[in-house]
């Protein structure tokens, strides 16, 4: 069974079929991160089979939760892992797409009274 992971550093959500409907599990997950030193706030939700994990990410890497996931047998090893983009990725790219159209229709103003406003149409 796979197992979703949704990272922004400082928070970490891991979804997995596993945990639905096993409220031991739950409590159990909330103690073990509750007692670490770096953990801010543990939600772990056992009818929808999600874990919340808000870490100080100068303490501890996602990966480095999800190994702690893995020692403890919450999530299996052998689980593929699907990560999420990162929001500041998405956010790049769409910066760039933003920053090209800018710039295309500034080109295009300039050249639009100069007679070159053909090659406008093609930047």
């Amino acid at each position: 069974m796979g197992c979703y992971v949704h990272n922004v550093p400082g928070r970490l959500r891991v979804k997995s079929a596993d945990l639905k409907n096993k409220s031991r599990d739950a409590r159990s997950i909330k103690r073990l991160f509750s007692s670490l030193y770096g953990i801010d706030e543990v939600r772990s939700n056992a009818l929808t089979g999600s874990i919340v994990i808000h870490y100080d990410p100068d303490v501890y890497s996602s990966d480095q939760i999800l190994n702690i996931l893995r020692y403890n047998e919450i999530i299996g090893s052998s689980q593929p892992v699907v990560y999420e983009k990162p929001i500041d990725q998405q956010s790049t790219k769409a910066g760039e797409a933003l920053g090209k159209a800018v710039f295309s229709w500034a080109v295009g103003k300039a050249l639009e009274n100069s007679g070159l406003g053909f090659l406008a149409a093609f930047i």
